[in-house]
């Protein structure tokens, strides 16, 4: 985890692209982020964005990395509070003005509607999306939907959408852990159904084929996880 940048450095604020890439991807957040910067204690929070509520969960704490995110975004890990169309899953709502907290020790904390009114960012601060690490190459969202192609199990299959989230908002599994974050991709085309059942003495007709099917991605990995038909 890195902290306050040494003598020489582009700034109090300033940490590696790499390394915050890594520490982004602990936010489960779905969007893009606007800034990133370290701060040296979770006190300096509401030096930076005065004029957000109190944070009293962040004190004590140090070496704290912070992501700003712009526009709508989705928290992966979501799981209380606020409305969604019927029948949405909380994992499909959206948020704005989302800071992630990433501390050196302790769990993430991740706020939504924070006031940005009087933000003043630390001298190192950083715009755009981190870099991801080389070691672990992001699975774009095409990669994902040519995978599903390939592990589709039927027939004249098109893609109808992709969606990023999590293994335990799409599926009721254990195959992988549910904070897993995948690539869902939701197919349409014909899919017979994988057995009529066991033998009868007389005749029964095999359940039509159904017009849909849900695959999951490794979004960190791009393996295939698991397709479900019909799609939900």
């Amino acid at each position: 985890m890195p902290g306050p940048s040494a003598q020489g450095s582009p700034g109090v604020g300033y940490v590696d692209p790499d390394v915050a890439a890594e520490l982004a991807a602990r936010c489960q957040v779905a969007g893009e982020i606007a800034d990133y910067f370290v701060i040296p204690a979770g006190s300096t929070f509401q030096t930076v964005f005065p004029n957000a509520g109190k944070t009293p969960e962040l004190d004590g704490r140090d070496r704290l990395f912070v992501a700003v995110y712009a526009g709508d975004v989705r928290i992966l890990n979501y799981t209380g509070g606020g409305t969604s169309a019927p029948g949405a899953s909380p994992q499909s709502m959206t948020f704005q003005n989302v800071v992630c907290v990433v501390p050196a020790t302790g769990e993430v904390e991740v706020y939504n509607n924070v006031s940005k009114q009087g933000m003043a960012l630390p001298a190192g601060t950083q715009t755009g999306p981190p870099s991801q690490p080389a070691s672990s190459p992001p699975i774009s969202a095409d990669q994902a939907r040519a995978t599903a192609l390939r592990e589709a199990s039927g027939t004249d299959v098109m893609v109808v959408s992709t969606e990023l989230s999590t293994y335990g908002a799409k599926a009721n599994g254990s195959i992988v852990d549910p904070k897993t974050v995948v690539w869902a991709v939701k197919l349409s085309g014909t899919f017979p159904p994988a057995s009529c059942g066991a033998l009868r003495a007389s005749p029964h007709p095999c359940p039509p084929p159904a017009s849909s099917e849900l695959i999951l991605i490794d979004a960190a990995t791009g393996a295939f996880i698991q397709g479900e038909v019909p799609a939900p």
